[in-house]
């Protein structure tokens, strides 16, 4: 259940309503977030593969 269904339809615009709720196929938006998405987890495993690495003594 994400945060996001629990705001009133009234306050959500159609165009994110409809892209949020209905299982639409990946159109190029839904890749763009896809591919940020993937963006974001890189960098997260790279700072954590850093802070593991200073941990060790390696950096």
């Amino acid at each position: 259940m994400t945060l996001v269904q629990h705001v009133p339809t009234l306050f959500v615009p159609k165009a994110f309503y409809r892209n949020i709720f209905s299982p639409a196929p990946f159109t190029p938006q839904h890749r763009k977030e896809k591919d940020m998405n993937s963006i974001i987890w890189l960098v997260g495993a790279i700072v954590i593969v850093i802070a593991i690495l200073n941990l060790v003594g390696f950096a």
